[in-house]
């Protein structure tokens, strides 16, 4: 049996008796400003708003192929969530002869129609309402708790499959999920519904091996919570950087490659608690098992905090982004700094070297530089100490040393420590280039080539030149002028002897009364 393709549904629904269901049957379909019905189509099927008399608005959607157990699944999804009955679910039926098609009978799935804006519309629109936006962060590890609660995922969690439907006075609203086509129950769990998500909202593994498993949602839970919570600290320029129509910042590519994401990268640099562990959170669940994901009402404490990352989790996160990782000598970069600021602000004169301690859980392991060997006593040697878990490697705070070129030499010894050699060759180069400009405009150099050091009657020749070139200059500019200016004259008045000739002429030719003239 052939299936009706879209223009088939698309006459059908404007026949009223094609329904089956009475209250269908008196209903209208919605039309566009054409008058023309209005369909929103989807993957496998066709969805129309019926308007009916009694006030109410369903959603009819109508099938445009087969899909094998079809009325058993909305069955069973409809008995399991009449036991749970959430305030974010809409009521819904399946009619296995629904709508009648060139004489032959489909089915079709009558849900109640919600009045309601999508999850990415209401983002937009609330940008710069950063705390509206939390509190939908809130609303949402509500919702995704019920949910778990009752062993139901949604399957397709999207910005078009969540409506925020405001309340009567239009103080406040609620969410709501809509399209159930790929839900699953415990009763389901051995029937896959063959849908795998939008994928902007799914996990890589899902998306590549169709996975169908009652946390299937927890992936996505975790990444609109990371979403909103991030477009709350950035607002509209990250908005505006990411948003294509039909995502909520993320994109497939970043879950599939976190290390190459610009969004990511972004992301991981916000000052904000929550949004750094939501981001590291969803970084690490992109590249392990969907499994492992962390549901989002047990990720957060008291509702609104998620602990921070464990020392490991942050390296993993750095890792994955490829950010680069501190060297040893990086690590001690603090600890050798206090050192070197201790030892340039010693003051042997007067006695007042204030010894620096380190914890006792620190270990330093140091060779002594033959600069501090320099520091010491002329004519005495100090043992070297390679472990030093107080004071400076070599030196020994009791005994007092004495300012020599070693001590007044040790900040640019360690300037020239941290640097590679080519920043070393560099900074020669560019030193021996200012001292040979130096060095030339003292011997040679004043402006246009001229020296600098000459006799008074020269200077006073050079300066009659230059006033005479700034005169010739002046006399240039003057002459340019005075020619401009006559040709501007010229073509006025010629402009003018043109006009009144069209008027003579159109006086002659009757255009013009000569009276009024």
């Amino acid at each position: 049996m052939a299936w009706p393709e879209n223009m088939d549904y698309y006459e059908a629904v404007q026949a009223p008796g094609s329904f089956s269901d009475p209250e269908l049957k008196l209903g209208q379909v919605t039309s566009d400003a054409l008058g023309l019905p209005r369909a929103c189509t989807g993957n496998f099927a066709d969805v129309y708003q019926i308007a009916c008399p009694n006030n109410h608005k369903w959603a009819v959607k109508c099938f445009t192929r087969e899909i094998p157990g079809l009325q058993q699944r909305y069955q069973v999804l409809s008995d399991h969530l009449q036991k749970v009955r959430f305030p974010f679910t809409v009521d819904f039926g399946y009619l296995a002869q629904g709508i009648r098609v060139r004489g032959q009978w489909f089915p079709l799935l009558k849900m109640r129609w919600v009045e309601g804006i999508t999850l990415n519309t209401f983002v937009h629109d609330h940008l710069d309402k950063p705390q509206r936006l939390r509190t939908l962060v809130k609303m949402w590890i509500s919702l995704a708790k019920q949910l778990r609660a009752a062993d139901i995922a949604h399957g397709d969690l999207q910005h078009g499959n969540v409506l925020l439907v405001p309340s009567p006075d239009g103080r406040s609203a609620r969410l709501t999920l809509i399209d159930y086509d790929g839900m699953s129950v415990p009763a389901l769990m051995k029937q896959s519904s063959g849908e795998v998500g939008h994928p902007c909202y799914q996990h890589p593994d899902r998306l590549e091996n169709g996975l169908h498993q009652i946390d299937v949602d927890r992936f996505s839970h975790l990444m609109i919570c990371c979403a909103l919570q991030c477009l709350a600290v950035a607002g509209r320029p990250l908005w505006e950087r990411f948003d294509n129509g039909d995502n909520l910042l993320f994109h497939k590519e970043d879950f599939a490659d976190p290390h190459n994401s610009a969004l990511f990268r972004e992301l991981w640099q916000l000052q904000d608690p929550l949004a750094h562990a939501l981001v590291g959170n969803l970084i690490l669940a992109c590249k392990r098992p969907m499994v492992e994901t962390p549901a989002i009402d047990l990720l957060f404490q008291d509702g609104n905090v998620v602990p921070k990352l464990s020392a490991k989790q942050q390296q993993d996160v750095e890792k994955l982004l490829r950010v680069p990782q501190p060297s040893p000598a990086a690590a001690n970069r603090d600890w050798w700094q206090a050192q070197v600021e201790r030892m340039g602000n010693d003051d042997p004169q007067n006695g007042s070297s204030k010894p620096i301690t380190v914890p006792s859980s620190t270990q330093v392991q140091a060779k002594e530089p033959w600069w501090v060997k320099t520091a010491t006593s002329s004519g005495e040697s100090t043992p070297s100490t390679p472990s030093v878990p107080n004071g400076i490697p070599g030196v020994n705070p009791a005994q007092p040393q004495a300012p020599n070129v070693g001590r007044s030499l040790l900040p640019w010894i360690d300037w020239l420590r941290r640097r590679s050699l080519l920043q070393v060759f560099s900074a020669i180069l560019a030193i021996f280039f200012w001292v040979t400009v130096v060095l030339f405009l003292n011997s040679n150099g004043g402006s246009n080539g001229r020296p600098r050091n000459l006799p008074q009657e020269n200077v006073a020749a050079d300066n009659a030149i230059r006033d005479e070139e700034v005169k010739k200059a002046l006399n240039q500019k003057l002459q340019k002028e005075r020619v401009a200016s006559k040709r501007l004259a010229s073509e006025m008045a010629a402009k003018k002897e043109r006009e009144i000739f069209l008027l003579i002429r159109a006086a002659d030719l009757g255009f013009l009364n000569p009276k009024n003239s």
